[in-house]
C-alpha cells in the first residue's frame, strides 16, 4: 500500500529490488525535485518475481505482459494486468520519445488515452464511449528519452468473457500514428 504523500510512502514491508531496470516499467512515475528524486512508483500493482534474501529481490523480471508499438520517433507500451467482465480495470500506459530531439505532445481535450476492445463481430468496448472530456488544447512537454505515462482506469467492461482484440493509444496528435494492438482474454 501507499500513503498519498508526494512522493508516495511504502505503508508496508519494503523489498529492494535490485536489479529491476526503471525504464522496464510502465507509467513508471517519479519526481522531478532532484532531493527526492530517489522515490519512483506506480498508480498500479506491477508484479515481479525474483529471488529474496535479506529483503533484496534480485533476478527481478516483471510478471505483467506488456505490449508496445513504435513510430515516428515515440515507443507506446501498455502493461496488460488482466480483465474480467465484472470488475473495474487498470490499464498503465506510457509513451517514449526514443529521438534526440524534445518534442511536444499536444492534446486536443482532456482525453489522453483510448482503449478499445473488439471481436469477429467488431468494437464491443470502447473506453471513451459516453464519457464528456474538456475541450481545450494542452500539451504536455517530452525531452529527449523521457516518458509520458498515465495509467487508464475503468469500470467493469461487461462484456463476455473470452479472447479478444485490445487496442489502446495515446490521444495526442503526435502519437496518432502508434497504435498498440494484442490480444486479451476477458475472464
Amino acid at each position: 500500500a501507499l500513503a498519498e504523500s508526494y512522493p508516495p510512502q511504502c505503508g508496508g514491508v519494503i523489498v529492494e529490488l535490485a536489479d529491476l531496470r526503471p525504464d522496464s516499467v510502465v507509467a513508471l512515475q517519479s519526481p522531478d525535485d532532484p532531493a527526492i528524486a530517489a522515490s519512483s512508483w506506480t498508480d498500479y500493482v506491477a508484479g515481479v518475481t525474483g529471488d529474496e534474501a535479506d529483503g533484496v529481490l534480485t533476478n527481478v523480471v516483471l510478471t505483467d505482459p506488456i505490449a508496445r508499438s513504435e513510430s515516428d520517433g515515440l515507443v507506446v507500451r501498455i502493461a496488460d494486468l488482466g480483465l474480467t467482465a465484472t470488475e473495474p480495470f487498470t490499464l498503465p500506459i506510457d509513451a517514449r520519445n526514443i529521438t534526440d530531439d524534445d518534442t511536444t505532445l499536444t492534446f486536443t481535450s482532456g482525453q489522453r488515452v483510448e482503449f478499445t476492445l473488439s471481436d469477429d463481430s467488431g468494437e464491443v468496448y470502447r473506453w471513451s464511449e459516453g464519457m464528456m472530456f474538456t475541450q481545450a488544447i494542452e500539451t504536455a512537454e517530452l525531452p529527449a528519452g523521457s516518458v509520458y505515462g498515465t495509467t487508464l482506469t475503468g469500470e467493469p467492461i461487461g462484456v463476455a468473457p473470452g479472447t479478444y482484440l485490445a487496442k489502446a493509444w495515446i490521444t495526442a496528435a503526435e502519437a496518432a500514428n502508434v497504435v498498440v494492438e494484442w490480444e486479451t482474454t476477458v475472464e
